[in-house]
Order: C-alpha cells, then sequence, then structure tokens
C-alpha cells in the first residue's frame, strides 16, 4: 500500500499537471512549421563629426530601443554573433546570418528615419531627416530529420493585425 502525505502530494499533483502540458504540448506541434525564421534588428543613431554622418549602436538615447531587438521590437539579449538555436531538435539550414536586403534598403540593407518611433523609413541616407537607422538580419532553421520542404518565404516587414 502507498501512503502519500499532503505534502508530498502536491508535488506529484504539479508533476503530473507540467506531465500533462508537455503532452498537449507536443500533441500541438506536431502542426507546427518544420522551418522557422529567426530574425533580428540591428540599430543605430548616427552623429555628424564634421559634418560627416557617423552611425554607431553606443550612440542610442535612452528613449531608443536597444542595439539589438526580435521582430516585435523588443530588447534581444542575443545578437547575430550570440544568438543560439532553440532546443537540440533544431539545425541551421545556413551557417550564417543573412542581411534582408527586400524593401527600401541601402546597398548594405540600411533603412534610415528621422527617430525610431517614425513610420516613414527610407533606403536612402537624407541629411536632417536620417538620425537613426535599422538591418534586418534573418537566419533559417529546420527541425532535425524533417523533409527537405520547400523553404518559406522570409516574413514580410509589415506587421499584420489579426
Amino acid at each position: 500500500m502507498f501512503i502519500m502525505d499532503n505534502e508530498n502530494s502536491e508535488s506529484f499533483n504539479t508533476i503530473k499537471i507540467i506531465r500533462q502540458y508537455e503532452a498537449s504540448d507536443v500533441q500541438s506541434n506536431n502542426n507546427a512549421p518544420s522551418y522557422k525564421y529567426d530574425i533580428l534588428y540591428e540599430n543605430q543613431r548616427g552623429l555628424f563629426v564634421m559634418g560627416i554622418p557617423k552611425f554607431n549602436s553606443k550612440v542610442l538615447s535612452p528613449a531608443d530601443p536597444p542595439p539589438w531587438t526580435n521582430i516585435d521590437q523588443e530588447c534581444s539579449p542575443m545578437d547575430i554573433h550570440t544568438f543560439q538555436l532553440p532546443d537540440p531538435s533544431w539545425e541551421w539550414v545556413y551557417k550564417e546570418w543573412l542581411i534582408d536586403m527586400s524593401g527600401d534598403v541601402d546597398e548594405e540593407g540600411w533603412e534610415y528615419a528621422f527617430d525610431f518611433h517614425c513610420d516613414n523609413w527610407h533606403g536612402c541616407y537624407r541629411t536632417f531627416r536620417s538620425f537613426v537607422r535599422k538591418r534586418r538580419w534573418v537566419k533559417l532553421r529546420r527541425l532535425k530529420g524533417s523533409s527537405n520542404e520547400d523553404i518559406p518565404p522570409i516574413p514580410s516587414r509589415v506587421k499584420k493585425d489579426n
């Protein structure tokens, strides 16, 4: 006969709930895509030195986003040099991060604006209208052992309302 006191009973129920959650999570992931893009934004502010714009992440103001942000423009603790796969079930499709050259960007993938909260980003530096810039980096990963299905297109820069 197995007797369990109240303290151990609560632990047992917690473990049972966690296992049920993990099981339902695995079941719901069966329809999950086998490819996923990781997206980071590199953010910089410009200063004028003898009339020449110099951009750097070290001069970002407190109102600016951090040097690296995720697709939702939230702080990313990782950059393209420290980013890791979420778990061992994934592998990178290619080794290096790629600069997204789609849309209105310059030859290095930068888009410019008056400030980070503008909706009017443009791909060429404009004097007195381009004090900040951002660049989108993408890297594709896939589940290990997944079939070589068609690679999905890179997600749009424009967020869609659900």
